[in-house]
């Protein structure tokens, strides 16, 4: 049997910590999906830290690897896009169209004629 070491506690107690938040990300998404907003946005951060908590139990388990690498990656990624999904609505691309045209210039001191 293996000691205990605080290094492994941690690691436990982050582990459960990342499960805890991803179950209270998930709960209100499904008892109340009409009334959530950003439900895509609230599912990706939701699956960014299962992943997390995937990642930080094969890491207590196994130890760091490629695996574990990958989970992070793809957590970061999920993270990604559900930033995205909030920012989206403020968040506008300018096209060729939406250039405003340029005023006209009005100059106040037009011809030789004085006040």
């Amino acid at each position: 049997m293996t000691a205990v070491t605080p290094v492994g506690l941690l690691a436990l107690l982050d582990a459960l910590t990342l499960s805890v938040t991803s179950a209270l990300l998930v709960y209100p998404i499904v008892r109340y999906s009409s009334h959530v907003a950003h439900t895509a946005g609230f599912l990706a951060l939701a699956t960014a830290f299962f992943l997390l908590t995937a990642a930080a139990v094969d890491v207590l388990l196994f130890g760091g690897s490629l695996r574990v690498s990958a989970l992070v990656l793809l957590a970061s990624l999920a993270a990604l896009v559900g930033t995205v999904s909030f920012a989206r609505p403020f968040l506008a691309v300018p096209t060729a169209d939406d250039e405003p045209e340029p005023a006209a210039f009005e100059g106040r001191f037009e011809g030789g004629g004085g006040q």
